[in-house]
């Protein structure tokens, strides 16, 4: 269980396990959307509550969930509560101070830095509507749904209408029992239930876990954490079926992201999911209209054979764009990073996309292609179903090194990295980029991003930043959650549910 000797342990143990997940829960739907404390926590008095906000964020609360689970003892034996203010605030000034001890005195700025925002930046998005609407456009897309049905026995439709259910159950509680509560909703009984087990299991099955990978060095507050993998625990021995969700978030996230980790061992994954993130990205940059030319290119025969080239191409009268999609995620070591070489070694999958995507667009300066090169600016836009988040100099100057070093192994010029800028963009950020290069031109808006000032930019505040009046990033994804909604209701009142 780790050092005896961790002020973090010793205060844990002090709280119960299920009264304070249930605090946690509380806590968590206040924060996260908004819900009142009730009448019963002392700082939920007028005034009182705005405190949380300013102290509590998301990520803190599952360090709050992971150590409570290690640590937890039964309720009888607990001495302190996380609904009183102070206990809440010595727990959580604990956390802090052990996890900046752990960091060092000679901590390694940047890979502090690329940790803290593999921890923190997922928050900024929160599981919400349009977390479901983007990912229902990447579930609706016909190879994807095919995955589905063969891994789960659900169709698209049917698979977003689990997760809209149990993100509904535990908006409400904490504890439910799923089987009954999502029974009225039409799924295949057997289906339902085999995906409710893959998320389900008990708290000393985590805790078991969560010790297994514990770790008291400069990673303790970014080690995985089991409870992302089982986010619904088996609290009750006398009624199994019960299950606690301590983090509502986490849930959706294990159903919905975390479904690739399901499907992945599922026959014909890589081209079904591959074609399906092609497709979305395919969608997006369509939706924009007129300003931009979107095309898909035609394949080309070359001395090795027939070739497909990049999978999309835009332009406009400033620039022209060669579009590579990519499925491939940041390795969890390269996330949790306990020295850099963990962070230089995981930015080889997307080094290898953008190297790739250049010697498609060599291909195409080459002539070996029906794209007519006319002079206008060439840019190399690499999208990414999940933000790799390279705002670190660590992880970007890693990036960009072994991107050069795979265009020198091709065989490629080595000045062509520089004449063709490359641009790295996650799915969620597409439709805010699409907008802004239909308004200000391909050319000067990414000429700009690929300048020093901005390079290591993420896509949002960089375009925060040069176009803040921009509003329309969410509108694709909640569009899409509004059509599946009303097309749950549609098909309720058909069955007269």
């Amino acid at each position: 269980m780790g050092d005896p000797n961790n002020p973090v342990r010793r205060i844990a143990s002090t709280f119960g396990l299920r009264e304070s997940l249930t605090h946690i829960w509380f806590y968590g739907v206040h924060i996260g959307y908004r819900f009142g404390l009730p009448f019963e926590y002392p700082h939920s008095r007028d005034g009182l509550h705005q405190q949380i906000g300013k102290y509590l964020q998301e990520f803190h609360l599952d360090l709050h969930a992971r150590e409570i689970i290690l640590y937890g003892v039964k309720n009888s034996r607990a001495t302190r509560s996380l609904r009183n203010w102070h206990d809440l605030a010595s727990f959580h000034n604990a956390i802090n101070d052990f996890s900046n001890k752990m960091s060092g005195a000679k901590a390694d700025l940047w890979l502090t830095l690329h940790r803290l925002g593999h921890q923190q930046v997922p928050y900024f998005e929160r599981a919400n509507s349009d977390y479901i609407g983007r990912h229902w456009l990447l579930f609706r897309q016909a190879s994807m749904a095919g995955l589905l049905e063969s891994a789960f026995g659900l169709t698209a439709f049917e698979y977003m209408l689990l997760v809209a259910g149990v993100y509904t159950v535990y908006l409400q509680r904490p504890e439910a029992n799923l089987e009954v509560e999502l029974g009225s909703l039409g799924l295949p009984p057997a289906a339902l239930k085999a995906r409710i087990a893959s998320l389900a299991s008990t708290a000393q099955a985590v805790r078991d876990r969560l010790t297994a990978g514990h770790r008291l060095d400069t990673s303790w507050a970014y080690t995985f954490n089991h409870l992302v993998e089982t986010p619904l625990l088996r609290l009750r021995s006398d009624s199994p079926d019960a299950l606690f969700c301590p983090r509502p978030p986490l849930v959706v996230r294990r159903l919905l992201a975390g479904a690739y980790f399901d499907l992945v061992r599922t026959a014909g994954f890589p081209k079904a999911f591959g074609d399906a993130v092609e497709s979305v990205v395919g969608e997006l940059l369509q939706r924009v209209g007129p300003a931009l030319m979107v095309e898909k290119p035609n394949p080309y025969t070359t001395g090795g054979g027939v070739r497909h080239g990049s999978d999309w191409r835009v332009s406009d009268a400033t620039g022209q764009v060669f579009v590579e999609c990519k499925s491939a995620r940041i390795p969890l070591q390269a996330q949790i990073a306990l020295v850099p070489n963990d962070v230089v070694a995981g930015m080889s999958r997307l080094a290898a996309a953008i190297t790739q995507n250049y010697s498609n667009i060599s291909d195409a300066l080459a002539g070996k292609t029906d794209w007519l090169n006319d002079g206008r600016p060439v840019f190399s836009l690499v999208v990414t179903l999940e933000d790799w988040i390279l705002f670190s100099p660590l992880s970007s100057d890693a990036l960009d090194k072994q991107v050069r070093e795979g265009v020198a192994g091709k065989g490629l010029p080595a000045a062509l990295v520089d004449q063709v800028p490359y641009i790295v963009v996650p799915v969620n950020d597409l439709p805010d980029l699409t907008d802004a290069m239909s308004l200000r031109g391909c050319g000067p808006l990414l000429t700009k991003k690929s300048s020093s000032k901005y390079r290591q930019y993420q896509m949002a505040p960089f375009l925060n930043e040069v176009e803040p009046e921009l509003q329309a990033k969410s509108e694709p994804f909640l569009e899409e959650k509004r059509d599946l909604f009303a097309e749950f209701e549609r098909r309720f009142k058909r069955t007269g549910h």
